[in-house]
């Protein structure tokens, strides 16, 4: 099957039985027929096999076990599953899942539930939750799986799907259901923090009958061609559901997000995955990059505490699209939303130094020049991957955290998510955060919001760019064709004419890198508790501080070292004068040209 094969309704109708009422199929009572309640044009699933995969080191930090009962062979896993543990698969007793399918485009699951003869339990300190006779029914909000117990009570949420449909042969494929435990779960099992928390994944495989095709204007194919990439690309992320725990070695946990975004511009947007093929606009595999970052602020500084490394994009679920917008797989369609959960975003990840982030590209395959090597593949011939990531520590390329750093006292933190989008005409819509409170039980940290999903830098947090004070400034510098800095300055008065002075200097997407700072003051103020942090333990790369007349410099050790996009640096020093309003000179690294962004500088005594 190809992503674009779901265009295609003539081989779609044809392989299809048409079904007359999905009632008619159950031998359940009338209450269950009453349940299922498909309406005209609905479609229904069925030959539905169900497959969990429980996360074997998520349950083990929570001091859990899964057994199985009468499960079936494991069923096939789509080829763009991320599976996250050991699968086990069921076999359903009674069908009636209802769904709505336009141009062979799933485009939303109706009620209607799914019974089982087996399913997993639960075990905790003798504690147990029997999934036993499990049931699965949509949610009440869009794309959402209930899971209740054959008494039931709801014992999981399953989030975020993928999903695709295979127009030839009917197959339905949801993957990459993010399976949350719910209160009832977690005080069955007598483990509190266990609420909220994902599990594991869930994915169904199954037939879809047509019970009559829904109307498309007359047309097979879209209004908006999915070969037609006109317009403004824009893509929204729109909201970050959740931030979990994933691994921990030692002190160190491993820390990822979930993910929503939204095409919010006039142009339809590549989202082909990886070593996929070439394709238009750019003739390559073109598809975005999503990176993540924790920050803390404490003590009136604001630091990066860690980050992530690159994730791939590889499928887009097209949902609650504009009308007629282009749905297949590989193009995220007009108005169309798609969804990455906490378990997806934990698939292999690779290095930043690939992405070009201004450009908006990615080094591989023949891009820039011919047998580019990638992280993914490592033995030529490039372009096919080889590299999987299964020889890499549970830290590797991940954002990591230590127990210490999540646990200092009267400070805050902050988690933020950017999608990076080749030609994207505002890249601020497409990064966001959101303040989270660390939580340690057990060994499990978890990290509930105190804030709604904002959009923007997650430098406005820290000072809001819409309300400068004298004493507070965040400003961003862009180059259009060079991407952009970011600084947020403060001056906090200690009293007798002391100051303390914070710059937190973000790179966002500003391509040439930086590789040196230069802060202005007042001549003859002295640099007084000079601190520097780039987010990292490694003190061998930290920036070189020197103070002359009437300045104070910070220069990257080595080229590594550089301020690359996506990291910040922040400096802060103690200094005998008042906050002034001025620019701070920063360095490009390929050129060495200057660039001055807006600032708070020294000024006189």
């Amino acid at each position: 099957m190809t992503l674009r094969s779901a265009l295609g309704l003539a081989g779609f109708s044809a392989a299809l039985a048409l079904l007359s009422t999905c009632n008619a199929e159950s031998s359940e009572p009338a209450p269950r027929e009453a349940k299922c309640n498909l309406g005209p044009g609905q479609s229904a699933l069925g030959d539905v096999t169900t497959s969990f995969a429980f996360d074997t080191k998520a349950l083990s930090d929570l001091g859990l076990t899964s057994t199985a009962t009468a499960a079936v062979a494991p069923a096939p896993q789509h080829e763009l599953a991320v599976v996250t543990g050991p699968i086990t698969s069921y076999a359903t007793s009674s069908e009636c899942l209802g769904l709505d399918v336009v141009d062979g485009h799933v485009t939303k699951f109706n009620g209607g539930e799914l019974r089982h003869t087996g399913g997993p339990t639960l075990a905790h300190e003798g504690a147990e939750a029997s999934l036993v006779g499990f049931e699965v029914r949509v949610g009440a909000e869009p794309r959402t799986f209930d899971i209740y117990d054959a008494g039931g009570e709801h014992l999981l949420h399953g989030t975020l799907p993928h999903y695709l449909l295979d127009s030839t042969t009917a197959l339905l494929d949801v993957f990459n259901v993010d399976l949350t435990a719910t209160d009832a779960l977690a005080k069955k099992l007598g483990v509190p923090q266990l609420a909220g928390y994902v599990v594991g994944s869930l994915s169904l495989r199954g037939k879809v009958r047509l019970q009559t095709v829904k109307p498309t204007g007359g047309t097979e194919t879209p209004a908006n061609a999915c070969d037609d990439f006109s317009g403004n690309v824009d893509v929204a992320l729109i909201q970050m559901d959740a931030v979990q725990q994933r691994a921990r070695v030692g002190d160190k946990v491993v820390i990822t997000p979930s993910a929503v975004l939204k095409n919010v511009g006039t142009a339809n947007v590549p989202w082909q995955a990886r070593f996929s093929g070439t394709f238009p606009p750019y003739n390559t595999d073109q598809h975005p990059f999503l990176v993540w970052s924790l920050y803390r602020e404490l003590g009136g500084s604001f630091e990066m505490l860690a980050h992530s490394d690159v994730k791939h994009a590889f499928l887009t679920i097209n949902s609650n699209c504009s009308p007629g917008a282009c749905t297949i797989g590989s193009v995220l369609g007009l108005g169309c939303e798609d969804v990455y959960g906490v378990g997806t975003n934990s698939t292999h990840l690779a290095p930043r130094s690939e992405i070009r982030p201004h450009d908006g590209t990615w080094a591989h395959c023949n891009f820039p020049a011919p047998n580019t090597p990638s992280h993914f593949d490592q033995v030529a011939p490039f372009c096919s991957q080889d590299n999987n990531g299964g020889t890499e520590d549970e830290l590797m390329h991940r954002l990591v955290a230590s127990d210490a750093e999540l646990s200092t006292a009267g400070a805050n933190y902050y988690f933020a998510a950017w999608y990076v989008v080749r030609d994207d005409i505002n890249i601020f819509n497409s990064m966001g955060w959101r303040k989270v409170t660390p939580t340690l039980s057990g060994s499990t940290w978890s990290f509930p919001f105190a804030t709604p999903f904002r959009q923007g830098s997650a430098l406005d947090a820290y000072v809001d760019p819409a309300t400068p004070l004298p004493t507070r400034l965040n400003f961003t510098f862009k180059d259009p064709t060079a991407g952009s800095v970011q600084i947020a300055s403060t001056a906090t008065d200690l009293g007798n004419g002391r100051f303390r002075y914070v710059y937190a200097i973000q790179n966002h997407d500003f391509d040439p890198k930086v590789s040196s700072i230069v802060i202005p003051m007042f001549e003859g103020v002295n640099v007084e508790q000079p601190k520097f942090s780039d987010g990292d333990e490694d003190a061998s790369n930290n920036w070189l501080i020197s103070s002359g007349i009437g300045q104070v410099t910070l220069t990257a050790p080595t080229v590594d070292a550089r301020l690359s996009w996506g990291r910040m640096v922040t400096f802060s020093f103690i200094a005998v004068g008042a906050p002034a309003r001025g620019v701070v000179r920063l360095a490009r690294s390929d050129n060495g040209g200057a660039v001055n962004v807006k600032s708070l500088i020294v000024g006189g005594p």
